[in-house]
């Protein structure tokens, strides 16, 4: 009993926490990693999309730890106007925020925070 009541208070911070990031609309790098790790801790998967270079597309999955910290190498472009996969798919709102990390040979991949 007492096991699951830390649970869910760490649960809780947890949430809380991402509740006061996402307030704010112009995350850093920083946090926008922080997001990603959140959410998969809690096996959320998390919306993404690649441009250019030859490959598109949308991808919606949980990010191993990995290729969370894979984003660190590459150049964060900050907040942006998100692609039109991102747009066009029902998850997105008004509410959402798109952020991209880029590499030097023109690839792209942008992240949805909400």
């Amino acid at each position: 009993m007492i096991r699951e009541q830390n649970r869910c208070r760490l649960l809780s911070s947890k949430i809380i926490k991402h509740l006061k990031i996402n307030i704010m609309k112009n995350l850093t790098v920083k946090q926008v990693i922080e997001f990603m790790f959140s959410e998969q801790e809690m096996n959320n998967s998390i919306i993404s999309a690649s441009i250019g270079n030859g490959g598109s597309g949308l991808d919606i999955r949980v990010w191993s730890n990995e290729s969370i910290q894979e984003l660190e190498d590459l150049q964060f472009n900050g907040k942006v106007e998100p692609c039109a996969d991102i747009e066009e798919i029902e998850y997105f709102s008004q509410d959402c925020s798109v952020y991209q990390f880029s590499d030097e040979n023109g690839s792209k991949v942008q992240i949805l925070t909400f």
